[in-house]
C-alpha cells in the first residue's frame, strides 16, 4: 500500500532516432511519486552523524540559485570504503541545513544497505519503480528527507544491467584459463530508459537526489548511469585507497564528473 503525494505533470521525452509526425516529441507522463506506508524511517545514530558533514556539503551545491535539481552519486574503489555512510550523512545534512526536498536512493545492487540504516523493508523501491506506474519512497524522521530503497531485485538486477556472463566469455574469447577476463561482464545497459523515467519523476518532486552507488570498479555499475547525474563524490579509505586507485577512478569517471573526495577513516597517526 502507498499513498499518493501529489499529481505529477507530464514530461517531454524525445526518442532518439524516431521520426514523429510534425517533428513532435513523444509525451510520456511522469510516474506518480507516492509514500510507502511504513512508519517514518529513523536513522541509525551509530552510522549517521550529520554534524560532521555540514563542514563540506555546501561545496557540492550548485552555485546558481536558479538551478532546480541537483543529482549526484557516491562511490569508491571497493566495498567497505564507507560509501553508504557518506551518502546517508550527506543526505541528512543537506536536508537539515538547506531545507531542500531530498531523496536518498539505494543503487548499490551488490550490497544494498540503506534499508537497514533507516530501519525499512528493502521494498518496494527502485526495482519495482522501473516497471510500475508509480515511484515509492519512504518518509524519514528527518524533515525534508526521504529514502528510496533498492527494492526486491532479481538475478538480472531488475533490468538495470545484464548479469556478467557465466561462461567466462567476452567477445567470444576466454582468458586462456577458462575464467572471465578481469574486465569481463561489464554489464550491458538494458534498462536505461526506465531508469531515466524514474529519475525524471523524482526530479519533479525532489530538489536533491543522492544515489548510493556500487564501487566504481564493480562491473555491475555501468558508466551510463553515472552520466545521468550531475557528478560523483568519491570516498577515499585512508587505510587502503592508493594513489593509483584514485588515478584509475578519475580516468574511468572522467575528471569533470568528480565533484570531490571524502577522506574516510582518518586516524591521528594519519
Amino acid at each position: 500500500m502507498a499513498t499518493e503525494m501529489e499529481e505529477e505533470p507530464g514530461m517531454i521525452d524525445p526518442v532518439p532516432g524516431e521520426s514523429l509526425p510534425g517533428a513532435q516529441a513523444l509525451v510520456r507522463a511522469a510516474k506518480h511519486v507516492v509514500m510507502r506506508t511504513d512508519d517514518s524511517a529513523t536513522y541509525d545514530a551509530e552510522i549517521v552523524t550529520p554534524l560532521l558533514y555540514n563542514n563540506f556539503h555546501y561545496a557540492l551545491l550548485p552555485r546558481t540559485e536558479s538551478r532546480t535539481n541537483f543529482v549526484f552519486g557516491v562511490t569508491s574503489t571497493r566495498d567497505g570504503d564507507g560509501k553508504t555512510v557518506v551518502a546517508a550523512n550527506l543526505a541528512v545534512s543537506m536536508a537539515i541545513a538547506d531545507e531542500r526536498e531530498t531523496v536518498l536512493v539505494d543503487l548499490n545492487m551488490r550490497n544494498p544497505r540503506l534499508h537497514s540504516v533507516f530501519a525499512l523493508g528493502i521494498g518496494p523501491g527502485l526495482a519495482e519503480a522501473l516497471s510500475a506506474p508509480m515511484v515509492q519512497v519512504a518518509r524519514t524522521t528527518v524533515r525534508h528527507l526521504h529514502v528510496m530503497t533498492l527494492g526486491n531485485i532479481s538475478a538480472t538486477f531488475s533490468g538495470i544491467v545484464e548479469p556478467p556472463p557465466s561462461n567466462g566469455r567476452r567477445n567470444g574469447k576466454k582468458n586462456g584459463k577458462g575464467k572471465p577476463h578481469a574486465h569481463a561482464g561489464t554489464g550491458a545497459m538494458t534498462g536505461l530508459p526506465s531508469f531515466r523515467h524514474v529519475m525524471e519523476s523524482l526530479k519533479q518532486r525532489f530538489e536533491v537526489i543522492i544515489f548510493d552507488l556500487p564501487s566504481v570498479t564493480d562491473p555491475i555499475l555501468p558508466m551510463n548511469l553515472t552520466r545521468q547525474m550531475d557528478g560523483v563524490v568519491f570516498v577515499v579509505d585512508s587505510s587502503r585507497t592508493t594513489r593509483d586507485d584514485i588515478t584509475r577512478v578519475t580516468h574511468r569517471l572522467g575528471k569533470d564528473r568528480l565533484l570531490g573526495f571524502v577522506l574516510n577513516r582518518v586516524t591521528d597517526a594519519a
